[in-house]
């Protein structure tokens, strides 16, 4: 599935609705270069997910974000400064064993530093810019939850 957003604010309203389609243990995996629209589709989820997005920023410096004062608690990954040889050392993975005992969901920023950790079932999107406020997001669901998802998300989209 492919979703086209042409400003920030449609990007968090985006995650807002993705957040919408969330009811705990998903694992949502984020590529795209720098400034792509990552946090902001986080912040959109947060929000989504009943979390002030204003409290949200990428956790680069201290890796991992917890936020449980919501519907579901969320962790924000950031591996911008993960060296890849390096991440198995991390305990990530219990993120996602958190999540998957479905109190929780988890959302990595750069998640193709650590793609031999990610579970086999998830949500990837991948995102790039197409333009100084436009995003293209690609989402590739691994596992029927997932894919339950994204056909939830395109009927909306055909709804409008």
């Amino acid at each position: 599935m492919v979703r086209i957003t042409r400003s920030p604010k449609e990007t968090m309203e985006f995650g807002v609705y993705l957040a919408k389609q969330l009811s705990g243990g998903e694992v949502i995996a984020l590529s795209g270069e720098l400034g792509s629209g990552k946090t902001v589709l986080v912040k959109g989820l947060a929000l989504g997910l009943g979390i002030d997005p204003q409290e949200v920023s990428s956790p680069t410096f201290v890796l991992i974000k917890e936020y449980s004062e919501a519907r579901l608690k969320l962790f924000h990954l950031d591996l911008y400064r993960l060296d890849s040889r390096h991440s198995g050392f991390l305990g990530i993975e219990e993120c996602w064993e958190v999540s998957d005992r479905k109190r929780a969901v988890t959302v990595i920023e750069w998640a193709e530093r650590a793609k031999d950790l990610l579970p086999p079932e998830r949500l990837e999107i991948e995102i790039q810019s197409r333009g100084p406020q436009s995003r293209e997001f690609c989402l590739t669901g691994h596992g029927e939850q997932y894919l339950r998802i994204i056909r939830n998300l395109t009927r909306s989209k055909e709804k409008k």
